[in-house]
């Protein structure tokens, strides 16, 4: 998938995340990411019939850095695209902050 804005450009599909996320030999399977998804395991952005996901959201779910409050935000037509930008910009800020604590706690 080739971004040609900026809107779009922190959103991968679900090949790209597991290839992102996981080593070929370690990489669970498409099925595996739709079942998490489905059960609101995984963070997403639906447009449409497609599925997109935010690698740094994916990210602090599932290697335990604390998960910020995700906002869901409808992508329809009668959705705000400023309401998208704006969501996104605030889960990507807690992301960092989260990380970064975690980065600050002493090792046991």
């Amino acid at each position: 998938m080739t971004n040609t804005t900026n809107d779009n450009a922190d959103l991968v599909n679900a090949d790209e995340l597991l290839e992102t996320l996981w080593k070929p030999n370690s990489r669970p399977s498409a099925r595996w990411l739709r079942d998490r998804t489905l059960s609101g395991e995984v963070p997403c952005v639906k447009l449409g019939g497609l599925v997109f996901y935010s690698v740094e959201q994916v990210r602090a779910v599932f290697y335990g850095v604390p998960a910020p409050t995700f906002k869901t935000v409808d992508l329809s037509p009668e959705g705000s695209r400023e309401e998208y930008r704006e969501a996104a910009r605030k889960n990507r800020d807690a992301v960092e902050r989260a990380f970064l604590a975690s980065e600050m706690q002493p090792e046991a």
